[in-house]
């Protein structure tokens, strides 16, 4: 086997400290990136939910109140 043209190079102790830092890096920023992104959905479903939760409250409140007027209307109807 013929190497011309071609040399290995070696990678030094402090090259390979550094190379494992960034790799170690990059996965654990990818981690904390793939957790926010759990919590942002979570978040986007919990508020989806509570306005769900506000709109049907309103809408039942509001029809007690239509309720209640209309009693009222009819009562002084009869006065």
């Amino acid at each position: 086997m013929s190497q011309e043209g071609y040399k290995r190079r070696r990678v030094s102790t402090e090259e390979c400290r550094e190379n494992n830092f960034n790799d170690r890096l990059i996965d654990v920023l990818e981690k904390n990136a793939n957790m926010l992104n759990a919590r942002m959905e979570a978040e986007n479903t919990n508020c989806q939910l509570e306005r769900d939760q506000r709109r049907d409250y309103n809408d039942s409140l509001v029809s007690a109140l239509n309720k209640i007027s209309d009693a009222l209307t009819k009562i002084a109807d009869k006065l």
